[in-house]
């Protein structure tokens, strides 16, 4: 399994200097996506890295304030997105199409699906194709069966059982096309994904929450640092982290108590990348163990295989 790290707005202004394995941006607008080559730099210019479409920024300007973007400002978004990949000097791992057929429709989506059928076909880039739950298993079936849709994606939610999950991500796998999970942290010991994202990996420094990865259950726990006793990751060993500067956070115990040392903001950002290394080689062993091995069973993503 390979899990993907969301850059956040300390990373794209630089403020940190990281080693991130797999590193997940953004496209919100091509100016603002002059900052990816600082991200990379920030993350130790990782050789897995994917894109998403900003798809999510529409969908959050529809939900949180009652607006559905004009279409014809969401095909421009579109293409100034391909334009953007086509021009870069950057090469990611795979990209993520525009996936908003909840609030336009699976027509339109299907036409835009087209331009990005012609981008893979020209560049060799491979573009990770979404099911949403509304599009029904006919659907997720004929994806599969699609010799232009060489990934999917999988945004797990709205009721979807998670039999069904596991049951189209082992047609996936059986017919040799990855996986990538959308909101589908919890399903990680039910479901082989070939991959993940993580957009809150980096709450801790942000926030104020520490957290360390428990072998024992195979999930993030949270817990301080430097404290004998609440290192072991042991179900009750939450601490509150008080934020005194942004580059500063001075830890403290139940009672209020400061602990041993103030962790800087990198220290912080760099410890949550490898709790969650940690999670990925634990669920690719696992996953392993139960006879999905996804970097032998596909070779076209091949690059920073786990």
């Amino acid at each position: 399994m390979r899990l993907y790290l969301s850059a956040t707005m300390d990373i794209y202004r630089a403020r940190v200097a990281l080693k991130v394995p797999r590193l997940l941006m953004s496209y919100e607008s091509e100016a603002l996506a002059k900052r990816f080559p600082s991200a990379a730099h920030a993350c130790g210019t990782p050789k897995d890295w994917c894109v998403d479409s900003g798809a999510h920024f529409f969908i959050s300007e529809h939900y949180k304030k009652g607006i559905t973007p004009m279409p014809a400002r969401v095909e421009a978004h579109l293409n100034s997105f391909i334009g953007w990949l086509r021009a870069g000097s950057l090469r990611p791992t795979f990209v993520v199409e525009l996936d908003l057929q909840d609030l336009y429709g699976a027509d339109t989506v299907n036409r835009w699906r087209g331009k990005f059928r012609s981008f893979e076909a020209s560049t060799g880039i491979p573009v990770c194709y979404v099911w949403h739950p509304g599009d029904g298993y006919n659907t997720w079936r004929a994806m599969l069966d699609s010799p232009h849709m060489r990934m999917l994606g999988l945004s797990a939610g709205h009721g979807t059982k998670t039999e069904h999950v596991r049951k189209y991500v082992l047609e996936a796998y059986e017919e040799g096309k990855p996986v990538h999970g959308f909101a589908s942290f919890k399903l990680l010991r039910d479901v082989p994904f070939f991959s993940v994202d993580s957009t809150s990996w980096g709450s801790g420094a942000i926030f104020g929450r520490v957290v360390r990865f428990d072998a024992r259950k195979g999930m993030m726990q949270g817990a301080s640092v430097g404290r004998k006793g609440q290192a072991e990751n042991r179900d009750k060993a939450i601490a509150t982290l008080v934020t005194t500067s942004r580059g500063a956070v001075q830890l403290r115990d139940g009672r209020g108590i400061p602990a041993s040392g103030q962790p800087g903001l990198q220290r912080l950002y760099q410890q949550a990348v490898d709790e969650y290394g940690k999670m990925e080689a634990w669920y690719t062993a696992y996953w392993r163990g139960k006879g999905v091995d996804w970097e032998k069973r596909v070779g076209f993503l091949g690059k920073g295989g786990a």
